[in-house]
């Protein structure tokens, strides 16, 4: 009896750590088509450049700022550009979950946008406004960066009701941009 119940128990936890890493779904996947173009709801992203960088600033820093700073053993993958919000929601990205890919190597990514002076870097994207925008993935010192980036979010940009489980995915092939 003690050994079904030691058994249960490690079955138990096993299934929560395992629980841990769970897939992340949508309802809906789409790929966004060829070039330097990603469209999420009415908001459109542009891409200008992909460059490895050992911390991410905001364009023009002044005084207090947020920044990613410089983490031994890791470099940051960040993709840059402007973002258009023609839509009638803001966008939250703490309500979003970004990830990128190589084969079967996932990367952890974070979505942030300048502030309209260039100076911070926020996660809130007004509607009916542009600013420059950061995708920011962390990658080993010398892996290879990721070749897609895979965005999941939900109508209007609301938070996920369900664990690891989004309204839409979208999946933003990067072989067009030259690493810089």
């Amino acid at each position: 009896m003690k050994k079904l119940l030691c058994l249960c128990l490690f079955l138990l936890v096993l299934m929560l750590v395992g629980g841990c890493g769970m897939k992340v779904t949508a309802d809906h996947e789409s790929k966004a088509g060829a070039g330097m173009k990603l469209q999420m709801n009415a908001i459109t992203f542009t891409a200008d450049k992909a460059e490895k960088l050992k911390e991410v600033k905001p364009a023009n820093p002044n005084g207090y700022y947020n920044y990613y700073e410089e983490q031994e053993g890791y470099t940051y993958f960040v993709v840059t550009g402007k973002a258009e919000n023609e839509g009638s929601s803001a966008l939250d990205t703490d309500n979003i979950l970004v990830r990128g890919t190589r084969g079967n190597i996932e990367y952890k990514g974070k979505l942030l946008f300048s502030n309209t002076e260039e100076s911070d870097l926020v996660n809130k994207m007004e509607k009916d406004a542009e600013q420059t925008f950061y995708f920011i993935l962390l990658i080993k010192d010398g892996q290879e960066p990721p070749d897609t980036i895979e965005v999941f979010y939900n109508d209007d940009f609301g938070k996920s009701q369900k664990a690891e489980h989004y309204d839409y995915s979208v999946r933003w092939p990067l072989d067009s941009l030259d690493l810089e």
